[in-house]
């Protein structure tokens, strides 16, 4: 049987208007090679779970995409939050960057703790 790739869709027209250019590993994702309109790549109403497992068996670019999203929405870029990325729905995302976001504040106080004592110990 012959597997028929179609080519890569067109940039939607929102992401056209931003003048957005996609990183190089985004034209290696799978989810490219479907219509922009697919309701696949949406996480309403339990939608998404052949996309979930696309990404999850199939796509040779989930980490970088994980990782792509993971960071723009920490840093507040939520322009595609409601889309299926790395093979995560939003929710799980959200789970994600928060404990992300504890782990760098544990991180932190350490930081600061040790910085005091080496300080005291200068001091002394």
């Amino acid at each position: 049987m012959t597997t028929i790739t179609p080519p890569p869709r067109p940039a939607h027209p929102f992401f056209t208007a931003l003048n957005y250019k996609p990183a190089a590993w985004e034209e290696q994702a799978l989810c490219r090679r479907f219509p922009n309109e697919s309701d696949a790549w949406t996480s309403g109403k339990g939608g998404g779970d052949d996309a979930i497992e696309i990404c999850k068996t199939r796509c040779p670019v989930r980490q970088a995409c994980l990782d792509a999203a993971l960071r723009e929405e920490d840093m507040g870029n939520l322009a595609r939050i409601a889309t299926i990325r790395g093979g995560l729905r939003p929710e799980e995302r959200g789970v994600l960057i928060r404990a992300l976001r504890a782990a760098r504040a544990k991180v932190a106080e350490e930081n600061a703790a040790r910085a005091a004592a080496q300080a005291e110990e200068v001091a002394a």
